[in-house]
């Protein structure tokens, strides 16, 4: 595990407003400190928007963060058409790769559930229908999906 992104206090900030949004809902009770997020340079033709992991010895020795996200910003803007459509697929991607915390810290892997609940919650194609989960109301998250 290499970490040659640059940390970003604005993801920080979308993660942190995420975590105290959806807790014990749609994410995990964890503390916004446990989390390094990042952009990396992963290219447009890379497979993941973002991706989550575990930080291990020896890097743990070094950060206080238990858990590394990295957001490829060049396979979201690749996607996306202005500015508007790429804050919104930037939140929903931090959303996602939270939502890969398990109550007991572990992390879970895409499983068809998960995989229901992005379709309901973001629906089918581009980002220009995307929502800004952070401007939406947790009752209309509730209402996409059905709980």
């Amino acid at each position: 595990m290499a970490l040659d992104g640059r940390k970003s206090k604005k993801l920080h900030s979308i993660c942190k407003k995420l975590l105290k949004k959806y807790k014990n809902f749609t994410l995990a009770d964890i503390e916004p400190e446990s989390v390094m997020i990042m952009w990396v340079d992963g290219g447009s033709s890379a497979k993941w928007l973002g991706r989550i992991r575990i930080i291990q010895h020896p890097y743990s020795v070094f950060f206080e963060e238990k858990y590394l996200i990295e957001i490829n910003k060049d396979k979201i803007s690749a996607n996306c058409e202005n500015k508007k459509q790429f804050k919104n697929g930037v939140i929903a991607v931090c959303y996602h790769e939270l939502k890969h915390i398990r109550d007991d810290g572990k992390l879970k892997k895409h499983d068809i559930e998960d995989f229901v609940d992005i379709l309901k919650a973001f629906g089918v194609g581009p980002y220009t229908k995307m929502p800004n989960l952070l401007k939406m109301e947790t009752t209309e998250m509730r209402k996409r999906l059905g709980r």
